[in-house]
């Protein structure tokens, strides 16, 4: 099977979750840079960069579960809409104002959002109507992170 006809002739939804979804994915891309920030400007130690990290990661658990609440109750386009909009305005801010705590703690509050944002994609992802023989491939499409 070829890669691309396999994303051939799905419906319009289905290349906006991925977009989405990609967009979401570049925010994932802050973590090496953070490392390399933490380290080299902050001066903080190999140690302390991985607690930082851990600790982000571990919010994201509980933050997964509020995502998915907030799906089965609110409406999940507009959940999605929201998260990013918060984690966007959270990286512009960043890059705004100088290098601190404040900062970290900025990119933690973008990395939530962005955690909370899955639940809702996936729901979305099930909600829209296929083929089942389009379902691996908008799934492939969506869930390629």
């Amino acid at each position: 099977m070829n890669i691309v006809s396999q994303y051939k002739g799905l419906r319009r939804e289905n290349y906006v979750l991925c977009f989405g979804r990609l967009v979401t994915g570049m925010g994932s891309m802050i973590w090496p840079m953070l490392t390399m920030i933490l380290n080299q400007k902050m001066g903080m130690g190999g140690k302390h960069i991985a607690w930082v990290i851990a600790a982000v990661g571990i919010l994201s658990l509980p933050a997964n579960l509020a995502g998915g609440k907030t799906a089965d109750n609110y409406n999940k386009k507009m959940n999605i809409v929201y998260l990013d909009m918060v984690s966007v305005a959270c990286y512009f801010i960043c890059a705004a104002i100088p290098l601190s705590a404040v900062t970290m703690a900025l990119m933690a509050v973008a990395a939530t959002c962005q955690s909370m944002e899955e639940p809702s994609y996936n729901a979305l992802t099930a909600d829209i109507y296929c083929h089942r023989r389009q379902r691996a491939g908008i799934f492939s499409a969506i869930s390629w992170r």
